[in-house]
């Protein structure tokens, strides 16, 4: 086109530098517009082509140069009747000939140049494409005449109000030098410097909205950019399918994608994407017990991920009715702190409903903040009657890895001791891909001096995991209800000399410092009614080793004492380390043991918190068919639901007071609809233990 040297008086034109002011000549370059004034009407939450700009550039002339862009500004002109907030977005995308005219996304999705949220469009240099300084692109009229084929595309608002129209006027800069582009000189104006040329669009955009009987497709993502940890399962897009006809419509197909800030995160830290269909009974807003659609594991959403296709229906939808749907997508451990990611989804209906695929993007955003990384123990509380293992847990290890880690834990030796073995180790080892590599343990001065590192050839830790195992034992006559903490500390002078310090000594796979964020916990002595031997469960090996005290053969410690006594018959202040054999826990101890072993007798602390214990128990049942288990006044609680035939299909534990089973069982499968029985144990701060009797629930 420019090179016909056919231009219009008054008409902006870009020419070489070198040639000489005021002359026009053939091989200049100027803008023009691919749409020549056509108006286009779009639906409210639209994803619409605005305008098509052709930018050419000419190699004739003394001075054979690229055209280099910097920026390329968008503004509302006078008329327009829309306001900024019902554009949700403004993006610049360039053709890049996989595909004849624009495409979005997809495997021939043109080229992204950049993307505006919530552009103001006030005025010329408010809303731009680029940095300036740095190379947007180019057009490399050298040896011959170029061309480069740009589409400014719009996400309305679903609120945007029908009959407003938008006009845009367009500015784009060029300079020399611009970084990434080798530093050399642009086609550009020569008397200033730079280069500037503005065109006022002769398209203008309408909302209007779908057509009488048609199905209409509305993003109902909050417009906002909401947060999201490594390793969470969120929800990247809420949209609703509207069917306004009569009759009942078939839905093909419908594909999510996502953009983000690489796309190459996404398409590495996305591992699975899945569709949900709201049901009635679970309420608005995304939850599990929705209607699962379709899953796509390690999902290509740069390319689409579909659901449905390969002649098979997704679903359908009734007539004049709405339907709501989450495209819900798992981020991995490792996802990077700071990228962003933004849904779109494209329906396909059968049965005319909808004579093209639609496009929608979502009005929010997620950008992926990664918690401080930490590092601390599990389970805390720990509790233990004689012995209970203890692991030491990082959560939020950035990439590349956690390699080795070394540092001191600290605890009270009165309360809780080191296990000792016969063989003259202590029981501390490494857990997964780490080992102990050197351990010193003081169950005097009541610490734990380790070297943790990544076992040869193994793969580093990212996220959170467990990476070393503690086995403790109750110090002897320690009492019921005693606490120790479990504390991080650190070396500072000469001897025993320690101060209590919030980060420990770690390095990533690449030898780089990690800094932990150390929390602390406790450990504290609980008395399970009847487990003599401490391991946690009555069996009848404790009724053996009550009986081989009773007669002389075997030592007890005072927790033990007290856990023998089952029917209760020792006064409260009871010296349990001075208890002899015969006192008051006898043979009636023994046998009642052996009947709760045989499951023929409850057995309970016996303290008053007991009973408090029991009656501060809640089960609700919510109306998605969930249930709620709550008890306030419980240090913590464990919720096991068991099959008909007596196998463990769901068992939690929380210290929050609260805990909600929502029929999934702990492989992540939803259960069938059937009968199951759970039962429901009470742990108290004094020691007190309360378990329910096995009740019927109800999977519907």
């Amino acid at each position: 086109m420019d090179a016909s040297g056919n231009y219009s008086v008054g008409e902006p034109i870009y020419r070489d530098a070198s040639a000489i002011l005021g002359t026009v000549s053939v091989g200049d370059f100027r803008l023009t517009q691919g749409f020549g004034g056509r108006t286009t009407n779009v639906n409210p939450g639209d994803f619409a082509l605005l305008d098509t700009i052709i930018v050419t550039d000419g190699a004739v002339g003394p001075t054979n140069v690229p055209l280099l862009v910097e920026q390329v500004c968008v503004a509302m002109i006078a008329g327009s009747t829309i306001r900024a907030s019902e554009i949700l977005e403004l993006r610049l995308y360039r053709e890049n000939g996989t595909a004849a005219g624009f495409a979005g996304f997809g495997p021939n999705a043109d080229d992204l140049l950049g993307r505006i949220p919530n552009p103001t469009l006030a005025a010329l240099g408010d809303t731009c494409f680029g940095t300036a300084g740095q190379l947007l692109f180019s057009v490399n009229g050298i040896t011959a005449t170029a061309s480069e084929t740009l589409y400014i595309v719009a996400a309305f608002a679903p609120w945007a109000q029908r009959g407003d129209s938008l006009r845009l006027t367009v500015e784009m800069r060029a300079n020399n030098g611009l970084a990434g582009s080798g530093g050399g000189p642009s086609s550009r104006w020569a008397d200033n410097g730079g280069s500037a040329l503005v065109k006022l669009s002769p398209n203008s955009t309408t909302i209007s909205g779908p057509a009488a009987g048609a199905l209409f497709v509305i993003d109902e993502t909050a417009s906002l950019i909401g947060t999201a940890a490594p390793g969470a399962t969120v929800v990247l897009q809420q949209f609703s399918l509207e069917n306004q006809t009569a009759n009942l419509v078939t839905i093909d197909r419908i594909t999510a994608y996502a953009t983000g800030t690489p796309d190459d995160d996404v398409l590495a830290n996305v591992t699975r994407v899945r569709l949900f269909r709201e049901r009635g009974s679970t309420g608005p807003g995304w939850q599990e017990g929705d209607e699962l659609l379709g899953t796509v594991t390690r999902p290509d959403l740069v390319n689409g991920a579909r659901f449905g296709g390969n002649r098979r229906n997704l679903f359908t939808i009734v007539g004049h009715s709405v339907q709501s749907f989450y495209i819900v997508i798992d981020l991995s451990s490792g996802t990077p702190d700071g990228i962003g990611i933004q849904g779109a989804v494209e329906v396909s209906a059968s049965s005319g409903a909808m004579p093209t695929d639609k496009i929608v993007l979502a009005a929010g955003s997620l950008e992926v903040e990664a918690p401080a990384a930490t590092i601390g123990f599990s389970p805390t509380p720990a509790l233990l009657s004689s012995k209970t293992k203890v692991k030491v847990t990082v959560t939020g290890v950035p990439s590349p890895g956690l390699d080795v880690i070394g540092g001191i834990i600290s605890f009270d030796p009165t309360i809780i001791r080191v296990v000792f073995t016969a063989q003259g180790t202590y029981r501390v080892r490494g857990l997964g891909n780490y080992l102990v590599e050197d351990v010193t343990v003081d169950n005097d001065a009541g610490t734990i001096e380790f070297l943790v590192s990544l076992k040869t050839g193994r793969r580093p830790l990212i996220g959170s995991g467990d990476i070393m195992e503690i086995e403790f034992e109750s110090a002897p006559d320690v009492n019921p209800g005693a606490e120790s903490y479990l504390n991080w500390v650190e070396l500072v002078g000469p001897g025993d000399d320690y101060v209590e310090v919030d980060t420990l000594e770690a390095f990533d796979s690449n030898g780089q410092p990690l800094i932990l964020n150390a929390i602390s916990g406790t450990a504290r002595i609980r008395i399970i009614m009847g487990d003599v031997d401490g391991n946690g469960v009555v069996t009848r090996r404790d009724a053996t080793l009550l009986s081989r005290w009773l007669l002389g053969r075997a030592v007890l410690t005072a927790i033990q004492k007290k856990a023998a006594d089952v029917d209760h018959s020792c006064p409260g202040d009871t010296d349990w380390a001075a208890l002899e054999p015969g006192d008051c826990v006898d043979e009636t101890d023994v046998r009642w043991i052996k009947e709760a072993a045989a499951g023929l007798r409850t057995l309970n602390s016996g303290s008053a918190n007991f009973q408090t214990l029991a009656r501060g128990l809640t089960v609700l049942a919510l109306p998605s068919g969930a249930l709620e288990f709550r008890a306030p006044g419980a240090e913590s609680m464990s919720v096991q639901v068991f099959g008909l035939s007596g196998s463990l299909v769901f068992h939690a534990e929380t210290t929050t007071g609260v805990l909600r089973f929502e029929g999934i069982s702990n492989k992540g499968t939803r259960l069938a609809k059937g009968v199951y029985l759970y039962l429901v144990t009470l742990y108290g701060r004094d020691g007190s233990v309360w378990r329910s009797e096995v009740r019927k629930l109800i999977v519907r």
